[in-house]
């Protein structure tokens, strides 16, 4: 959460909006976007959440629960492994989406020896 103050706080010498990355797989459910929901009040930081289409969450497949927010951008890509919390990567976007952006930030929501990290 510190790393987010710093750029709101070094806001003065912003020109424009800083773009922030974030990637977490368990936000396919709307509960774990609710830090996204809260953090986008800051009008300096522009964020984009890139996600899976699915997960499975305690056994069971599920579909991304919000595709769209007024507040901040969702862009959901198909993976590789789903399910796989150390083996499973993006198949797309995430190139395209950092040169695209070029974000001051990556927020990388995931274990550090995964796949996708």
């Amino acid at each position: 959460m510190c790393y987010f103050i710093s750029l709101i706080q070094g806001r003065e010498q912003m020109a424009e909006r800083q773009s922030v990355l974030v990637i977490n797989h368990t936000s396919v459910l709307k509960l774990y976007q609710k830090k996204l929901e809260i953090l986008s009040r800051h009008e300096e930081l522009a964020f984009t959440l890139l996600v899976p289409p699915m997960w499975p969450e305690s056994g069971f497949p599920t579909s991304i629960e919000k595709t769209r927010d007024s507040r901040y951008r969702i862009e959901v890509a198909r993976i590789f492994f789903p399910g796989s919390g150390t083996r499973y990567f993006y198949r797309e976007k995430i190139g395209s989406l950092i040169r695209e952006l070029q974000p001051a930030l990556i927020d990388l929501v995931e274990e550090p020896w995964g796949a996708v990290s």
